[in-house]
Parts: C-alpha cells; sequence; structure tokens
C-alpha cells in the first residue's frame, strides 16, 4: 500500500528561474496492488451466480493509470470459459486514503490492451532502437480508471457456470501512462504513470458447474430382513437418493399388492410431490411381522416413482425368512434327565428335563421333539420350550406308544435354516435290566434284536444318538453319521471339511455361487460374482442396475463420459445422447503466463507459472526454452520457475525484451503452447522516483526530470531518496 508522502530535501544557494530557493519534493513510483492473485466461486449448478470482489490499489506516491480491465477469454476464447464470468466496476467506489494530489481520475470507455508491448514502446519482435522508455505518441492514452496514490477500486466478478465441469478465466489489469512529449506544462503531480517493472498483473478465476437435473438412485435394491419370528418385528431402511442436481419430485411410493406377502408395511415414505433436493436423500422405511405361528418366506416389492427423466420407476425388493441364516449356528441339545439307563415303574409319563439353545434365534422358535427309537420313530411329545432359557421339563406319555422293556428317547431340535441336531436316552420300562448288560444302560451284547455293539460304555447302546466321536454310538456299523464329521447330502465333504452347509449339496467348499442367498462356496460372502452383488464395490449390483459389475468406474451415479462409446452412469443414453465430460481435450492455458514482474534490472532474477489444465483430468508434462544467452531457467520442467536475466542486455539499447517459451502436453500428447515476454533494464534504471520542483518565493511548481545517475548534483543532496518497495 501507499508509504510515506513526499521526501523533503532543501537545496541552498541555487538560483532556478529567478528564485532564490528550490524544495525538491521526492514521490514513489505509482505501483498496482492486488489484494488476490486467485478467486475461487466454489461448485454452483447450472443458473446459479455468485459474485466476489477483487481491490485494486495504487500503493506509490503518484497517479496510476489504468489502461484496460479485461477477462482473458474476451481477448482469446481459448483462454478461459467464455460466458462464465463477469467484471463490472464503480468509479463511484472508487476511495482513497490520502488527499490527492490533482483532479485527474476521468471516466472513459475501456480500451482493451491488445498490442502485447510491456514496455510501452515499438513492437517487441522489433528491438532495434526501442528503448521501452518512452510510450507511442500516435495515440492518446485512454483510461478505465486513474488512482491516486493509495487509491483503491473493487473490481466485482460474477461467477454463472457454463459447463458441467471446471469453468475457468483471469482478470488481466493492464497499466499505462500518457505521453506529456508535447505537453511538457502539465505538473508531474498531475500526471499519470504507469507501474514501472509490473506493467500488467492478473487475478486467476476458478468455479466449477453442475447439472441442473434429477437422477434418481434407490439403493439398497434388494433388502434380507433375516429371519423374523411371531411376536417380533424387523425394520429396514432404503434411501431414495437424489445424485443428480437439479429438484427431484416424489410421485408415489407404494407396495404392488399382488406382490407383498402379509405382514410386511411401509412405515415411512416421502409424500407424493415431496421434493428431493439435489445431492441429498429421503428414506423408505418398510417393517415386517410374521403374521401367525409359522415362520414362512416372505417377500415384498415396493415401487418408488419419480420424475427422473431417465428412470421413472425403481423396485425395491424385501425379503424375511428366505434362504439360510447367514453364519447359522447349528442349535445344540441338553438331556439332564432321567440318566441313562433308569428304570422307570408304572404307565405314567417320563419326565424329561431338557435344554435346547441356538445362537442365531430365540429357543422359543425351535422345532423340538421327543420320539421313540425303538416304536418306528413314533412321535412321543412337543419340546419347545416356552421360555428364552430353553430349559424346560417334557412329560413322555407311554402308555400309547411304548411297551416294556429297554426303549430310546429320541430329542430332535432343528432351527430355521433345517440344520437338526439328536441327543438321545435309554431307559427301561416295567422290567429289569438284562443280566449280562455289562454298562447299565438296558441293552446287553446278547440282545437278539438290538444287540450293544459296546458293553462297556453307557453312550453307545443300539438306536443312540450319533456324535462326532470317532465311534459307532448307535451300532449300525457306521460312523459319525450325521453329525459335524459326516457328509450328509453327499457333496463330497462334512460340516468339518469345510461344509457349511451339509444339508443342502449346492452348498459346500468351493462349490460355485449361485443368486440364492446361501452361501454357496462356504467363503462367507453370499451371492458374490451373481447379478445380486455388488462385486466391484460401488455400491451397485446388476439388479440394482450396475451395467458393468466388474467396472467401480460404470454405475447409476457415474458421470457419463463423450466419446469413450460407453454408457457410463448406465441408463440407456451413450456419450453425447446426454450431456457429458470430454475426456479427450486438449489442455489450455488460462489467461496468460503470470508474472512476478514485467520488467527487471540486468542479471535479476522474475518468477514466471502457468495454470495449465487438461479436461479430462490428465497430468501435464512442462517445458521451458530460451533461447542461448538469454538468462537461465532454473528448472524447466516445472510449472512455476525462475528465470535470471543475463548480466548485461546488448549495447546500444536501454531496454531490452527477452521471450520464454512454454510448451504443456498431455499423455494423449496433445500440446499447448505460450510465450512471457520480460524487459531487462541497465542496472540503476528502474527503481526511479518521481521528483517535483517547488520554488520559492511565488514561483510555480515545475517538473523535474526523474532522478537517475545523470542527475547531476542532485543525487548527491537526495542521500535520503527512496527507492520503490521491492
Amino acid at each position: 500500500m501507499f508509504a510515506s508522502r513526499p521526501i523533503v530535501a532543501l537545496m541552498a544557494a541555487l538560483a532556478l528561474a529567478g528564485c532564490s530557493t528550490t524544495e525538491i519534493l521526492e514521490y514513489e513510483q505509482a505501483q498496482l496492488e492486488l489484494s488476490s492473485d486467485a478467486l475461487e466461486f466454489g461448485d454452483l449448478a447450472g443458473g446459479a451466480a455468485i459474485s466476489k470482489t477483487v481491490l485494486l490499489t495504487n500503493g506509490g506516491g503518484v497517479n496510476l493509470g489504468v489502461v484496460s480491465l479485461e477477462l482473458a477469454s474476451a481477448l482469446e476464447p481459448t483462454r478461459g470459459t467464455l460466458g462464465a464470468f463477469e467484471i463490472t466496476w464503480d468509479l463511484s467506489e472508487l476511495t482513497s486514503p490520502h488527499q490527492t494530489l490533482g483532479e485527474t481520475t476521468r471516466e472513459v470507455e475501456v480500451s482493451p490492451d491488445t498490442a502485447g508491448d510491456p514496455g510501452g514502446g515499438d513492437d517487441p519482435s522489433d528491438t532495434a532502437g526501442d528503448t521501452g522508455l518512452e510510450p507511442d505518441p500516435e495515440e492518446p492514452v485512454e483510461f478505465a480508471v486513474v488512482l491516486p496514490p493509495g487509491g483503491s477500486l473493487p473490481v466485482h466478478i460474477r461467477y454463472t457456470p457454463q459447463q458441467a465441469a471446471d469453468n475457468f478465466d483471469a482478470l488481466i489489469v493492464t497499466t499505462g501512462e500518457e505521453d506529456y512529449t508535447e505537453r511538457k506544462d502539465v505538473p508531474l503531480i498531475d500526471r499519470v504513470y504507469r507501474d514501472v517493472d509490473t506493467q500488467w498483473r492478473m487475478v486467476y478465476l476458478h468455479g466449477t458447474g453442475s447439472e441442473v437435473i434429477a437422477n434418481a438412485i434407490v439403493t439398497p435394491r434388494q433388502v434380507d430382513m433375516g429371519y423374523v419370528w411371531p411376536g417380533q418385528e424387523e425394520r429396514r431402511f432404503v434411501s431414495i437418493h437424489n445424485a443428480g442436481d437439479g429438484p427431484l419430485t416424489v410421485v408415489d411410493v407404494e407396495t404392488r399388492p399382488d406382490h407383498c406377502s402379509e405382514g410386511f408395511s411401509i412405515v415411512h415414505r416421502p409424500e407424493a410431490g415431496a421434493i428431493i433436493e439435489g445431492r441429498t436423500a429421503s428414506l423408505l422405511e418398510v417393517s415386517y411381522s410374521p403374521p401367525n405361528d409359522s415362520v414362512p418366506r416372505a417377500e415384498c416389492r415396493v415401487i418408488v416413482r419419480t420424475d427422473d427423466p431417465d428412470t421413472a420407476e425403481i423396485e425395491a425388493v424385501f425379503r424375511a425368512n428366505s434362504g439360510d441364516i447367514i453364519a447359522n449356528s447349528c442349535p445344540t441339545v441338553q438331556v439332564h434327565a432321567p440318566d441313562a439307563g433308569a428304570l422307570h415303574q408304572g404307565w405314567g409319563a417320563i419326565p424329561l428335563e431338557l435344554t435346547v439353545f441356538d445362537p442365531d434365534q430365540p429357543a422359543s422358535t425351535l422345532s423340538c421333539l421327543v420320539r421313540s427309537a425303538v416304536q418306528i420313530e413314533a412321535a412321543l411329545a412337543d419340546c419347545t420350550p416356552d421360555s428364552a432359557s430353553g430349559h424346560l421339563w417334557v412329560d413322555v406319555p407311554i402308555d400309547e406308544f411304548l411297551s416294556q422293556g429297554p426303549e430310546v428317547l429320541v430329542v430332535q431340535v432343528t432351527d430355521a435354516s433345517n440344520c437338526t441336531r439328536l441327543a438321545s436316552v435309554p431307559v427301561m420300562i416295567n422290567q429289569r435290566w438284562p443280566a449280562d448288560d455289562n454298562d447299565g444302560d438296558g441293552f446287553s451284547a446278547t440282545d437278539p434284536v438290538h444287540p450293544d455293539c459296546d458293553d462297556a460304555d453307557v453312550h453307545t447302546y443300539p438306536l443312540a444318538a450319533e456324535i462326532h466321536d470317532g465311534r459307532d454310538n448307535d451300532c449300525d456299523l457306521r460312523i459319525d453319521e450325521g453329525t459335524d464329521g459326516s457328509d450328509d447330502d453327499g457333496d463330497g465333504q462334512s460340516e468339518v471339511g469345510g461344509d457349511c452347509d451339509d444339508a443342502n449339496p449346492q452348498t459346500y467348499r468351493g462349490a460355485p455361487e449361485l443368486r440364492d442367498r446361501a452361501d454357496n462356496d462356504c467363503d462367507g460372502l453370499i451371492d458374490e460374482h451373481t447379478t445380486g452383488y455388488d462385486d466391484d464395490g460401488d455400491g451397485f449390483s446388476e439388479l440394482e442396475l450396475d451395467c458393468d459389475d466388474a467396472d467401480p468406474a460404470l454405475n447409476p451415479s457415474a458421470s457419463e463420459i463423450c466419446d469413450d462409446g460407453i454408457d457410463n452412469n448406465c441408463n440407456g443414453l451413450r456419450d453425447a445422447q446426454e450431456p457429458c465430460v470430454s475426456t479427450t481435450t486438449a489442455p489450455s492455458i488460462v489467461g496468460r503466463i503470470q508474472l512476478t514482474r514485467t520488467a527487471i534490472e540486468e542479471g535479476g532474477t522474475v518468477g514466471l507459472s502457468v495454470l495449465a489444465y487438461d479436461g479430462d483430468g490428465d497430468e501435464l508434462t512442462h517445458k521451458w526454452e530460451v533461447k542461448d544467452g538469454e538468462g537461465t531457467v532454473d528448472d524447466p520442467h516445472a510449472a512455476s520457475i525462475l528465470w535470471t536475466a543475463p548480466d548485461r542486455i546488448p549495447a546500444g539499447y536501454e531496454g531490452y525484451v527477452y521471450r520464454l517459451y512454454y510448451m504443456g502436453e498431455d499423455p494423449d500428447q496433445n500440446q499447448v503452447w505460450d510465450f512471457a515476454e520480460v524487459w531487462v533494464y541497465p542496472r540503476g534504471t528502474l527503481n526511479r522516483s518521481i521528483l517535483l520542483r517547488v520554488q520559492q518565493g511565488g514561483c510555480s511548481m515545475l517538473p523535474v526530470a526523474p532522478l537517475s545517475g545523470g542527475l547531476v548534483g542532485l543525487g548527491l543532496l537526495l542521500l535520503a531518496g527512496r527507492r520503490r518497495r521491492r
């Protein structure tokens, strides 16, 4: 910002223009300052707009002329997104914290700076005789605004996205000065100057845009509510998501009457006509409670209708009590009483004490029966527990089915996944044990009908429940049949061998996976690599409209890519049939090459940077070049570089322009080029002060040449002279 007011040195013994004393005032050169080098406008949907402001300030001590304020896209459409940004300013908003030196602010038409001559001299391609110090005298300079010392002007920038992607541009502010060759009577305090070493500056502008369309996505499309037991209720949520940016209107949400089992109900749904704004979601809640004591397979299809132009109707399927319970464990049963081989006298019921348990479902929902192993497996009693503990007493009647002699009571427990476990206990009814029954289980080795195959083990007897212990518990000459160690379904594997469902021949370790809500291959995943499973992890399966479940980039929420021949968002439209994002664009440069200064002295250094981008998001490679002997670049393959000027400019020139060339290239070998010009002057000529001579005794203020090494005497007297701040 503007620092100090004039530095004063009193000069005595000078008689200039008939005056006895002269006061010399020194002012800093005009200096263009911007409040920001880049403005970020964020993400807006098409049709929306936002405005931001950048402040132009004169940090010097004399008037600064701003020749033009232009958008790069207005000068060259390829340098920005045409129409996305608009600049305005109002001269009534120009402010200055200090008293102005003269009435210099004028409102004129904007003159775009298209000459590209940062030195204010001749065509930079023709440096012969070009000092770069004097403006062209042919045409008078017209200013967009003249900023007095310390003066500021807000420039308003309005952003309205023009494409559903990045929108770039740049505000270019160019300074200039008038030619006073024929107007030497104009005092220096009223003259208009340019910024000596930074003739123009640039502000990068960036925002993103989104399509204003609705995109309805219902997820998940298939909902497994698990096993729901009588008296219980299970609820599940489904998201109705608007993945687009435009508002989505809900037409209605309802069940299909012909495809909805009894017990399902919609607890919560968005009302007809409800609006789901872009990038937000609403919830659909569905409950299920079995209508009776049974646990049947149940299914309900719910239809979501919206005004999505691509998919107006989407179906979600809710299932309960279908397929296998995920990570199912089989039930257990333990007989506490009577003891093995107990003697029962009389024809009253046999009291049986049991505990049944299943970790996946309440004990009261298990199927439990007591049957006779001797009397053609007759069902004797229901042993389903009434409490969650699973502990109960059962009276087993004997008068109708059982006769005197040895008997085996078998307890059979089955869970909802049809996994059955057995336990048994031998009893002797109204008869003494055989004399040769050595283990007291009621059976002897000499029994002609049911011989005991191990009369030394009370847990091994005819018709016993087989357990996995490597022994023939039931004396049928087979070992461990019907247990975890036996292949019960004939698929070649037992539970011990890795079969996770030994009652289903289509389920075993390594089996092909089917879409049946069962873990067919016993790997802990359900229906993987089928149409009901999200194989690529993008949130959608084939049944949820994923058109390529091996590629996470292809799904209903993806953006449509132009010219790739693929339906990226799985809506049946391809490439240019709908708004799409291009992936074959050549790289572009936003605005110009940015320079920290447009003019330096011999041996000085200037920073240059380029904002180059590729529409399909590819990384660019950078390359900078200068002619031999025209300075050095610190890193020619970086986006931002430092260029150091030669120690000496060519002899005979008071100012010399150098060009630096840039090339950006994307992986498809598309290229973009540009060049920047830097003016280089002899040492000690740039940071000059502006001097005013004030004659005392009624003399008027007259201009004095700028301070330089050739100004005889003044250089010695103005030892306190200020230089332009770096």
